[in-house]
């Protein structure tokens, strides 16, 4: 007992028993105590925000840190631009052994940004910046250094929400992205080792996001695959009705596709295939008329590849379906599709220096092996002549095929062009009897290049062709006063 009790006096024992005293005071009170009461006084400081958190636990033994309730303010925010409910960390002292910085964990509960464009056309995210005076420029990092050696296990980011919100339309539009739900396991920079993870997204409006893959930091590679579902292009109109004179537009929106990408010593590559973009029940209507200008039923992008490296773009197939397109050229002969975008500021006129230089680098290839387009009925009022046209057409499809060259010199082409069209009718507007009329024009065998000009069809047909050429006693024909242009 004596010998034990001396141990314990002893002044090496005392010096230790001081210090891991002061070790565990400081872990578990000190350190958080410290933290808590600097944060606020830092991110002025360092970021001009003010901030705030909630409890802060650190256990100096298991080298877990647990911060909750943070949230920080730009300055002159009303609301936080960053929040969370709470940061776990779980550091390993297996680090010591794998020479790697090595976490086991680290979890995010409730992130939320709040991302803003204020009227001036100024992101909040950009007022955060230090007070103090900017750094003289560092040189250079060497792009071929090593990264740290580092390992994270398993990094979670549970119910997260992303709200944007711009400022600078007419009446402010705001989407929220939530829950946001990530995974990440097994990340490290250490040569030729990949993590894997996963994405989970809800987008406005009940779209969907979804992204999975694996990811690697020695060389940077992701591979992976994305798909967007179910995304409404009414959730993008808040954003742009400023610039547009349409009403909310209808339709959802679909994208899915497989990716490749690589950084390594300066390049970067990228490819994508199974490309596959779908739209549907599209509708699209002038403010005050009287009926859309465009619904798409089917609208499908299929079998697509892109390849950076031969920057080029090409799909298996386009197909578009049921398709009702309304055309209305006024008396002043303007399109109403001319007039779905608001008049804007004029453009600036360039500077004599400002000279368009021709783009650097390959052209863009862009090919699509079969266009198929069905089910098409066309309407067109033409109101520039004294008595107003309508011109219908009851049905129509197109086939072809398209390759594209886009750079300096633009150059496309379609071939094996076939065109159907069925029930055509010119009638004065409102009238019972047309002026012009065909059952049927068939064309087979087309082909168009835009280089050349040049237009070719291997055939052409009519199917009854009907013209109402009528005489009255002033000695007017029908057909020249219906083509007689409103000179007024």
């Amino acid at each position: 007992m004596a010998r034990f009790v001396k141990i314990l006096l002893s002044l090496p024992f005392l010096i230790a028993a001081v210090v891991f005293g002061l070790y565990t005071l400081g872990g578990f009170v000190a350190a958080p105590w410290w933290i808590k009461r600097e944060l606020p006084q830092l991110l002025q400081t360092h970021l001009n925000a003010t901030g705030s958190v909630g409890e802060i636990a650190i256990n100096p033994f298991k080298f877990t840190v647990d911060v909750r309730d943070f949230a920080m303010t730009e300055a002159g925010g009303t609301q936080p631009a960053i929040a969370f409910d709470r940061l776990f960390v779980d550091f390993e002292a297996s680090s010591l052994f794998r020479r790697a910085w090595t976490f086991a964990d680290i979890t995010l509960e409730r992130p939320r940004a709040n991302l803003e464009i204020d009227a001036n056309g100024t992101p909040n995210l950009t007022k955060l910046k230090s007070q103090k005076p900017a750094p003289a420029k560092a040189a250079p990092k060497d792009a071929n250094a090593e990264l740290p050696r580092l390992l994270l296990e398993k990094f979670a980011l549970k119910r997260g929400l992303v709200a944007f919100t711009d400022k600078t339309v007419s009446q402010a539009a705001t989407a929220k992205f939530e829950p946001i739900e990530f995974e990440l396991r097994d990340l490290s920079t250490l040569p030729n080792q990949h993590g894997d993870y996963t994405l989970a997204a809800r987008l406005p409006a009940g779209g969907t996001l979804g992204w999975r893959g694996t990811l690697s930091l020695a060389p940077i590679t992701s591979v992976g695959q994305v798909e967007l579902k179910a995304v409404k292009l009414a959730t993008l109109w808040p954003f742009v009705q400023d610039k547009v004179l349409i009403e909310e537009p209808g339709g959802n929106a679909g994208v899915a596709l497989k990716y490749d990408a690589r950084y390594a010593q300066g390049n970067s590559e990228a490819s994508a295939s199974d490309i596959a973009v779908k739209l549907s029940d599209i509708t699209l209507k002038q403010k005050g008329a009287a009926q859309a200008a465009l619904t798409v039923g089917d609208l499908a992008l299929s079998g697509g590849r892109f390849d950076l490296a031969q920057r080029s773009v090409q799909f298996a197939e386009l197909a578009l379906a049921k398709i009702t397109a309304n055309t209305v050229i006024d008396s002043e002969g303007k399109a109403n599709w001319a007039q779905l975008a608001a008049p804007g500021k004029p453009a600036a006129k360039p500077l004599p220096d400002a000279v368009a230089k021709p783009t650097a680098g390959a052209p863009w290839q862009l090919a699509i092996d079969a266009i198929k387009i069905a089910e098409v009925k066309l309407g067109i009022v033409d109101q520039v002549f004294v008595r107003p046209l309508a011109i219908d057409i009851a049905r129509t499809a197109v086939n072809a095929s398209l390759k594209a060259s886009l750079g300096a010199e633009t150059s496309a082409t379609l071939d094996t062009i076939g065109i159907e069209v069925e029930n055509l009718r010119v009638a004065e507007v409102g009238a019972k009897e047309p002026l012009l009329s065909l059952a049927a024009v068939t064309l087979a065998g087309g082909a168009f290049d835009l280089a050349q000009k040049r237009f070719s069809a291997q055939t052409l047909k009519l199917s009854k062709p009907v013209t109402a050429i009528i005489r009255d006693a002033k000695g007017m024909v029908n057909l020249a006063e219906a083509f007689a242009r409103d000179s007024g």
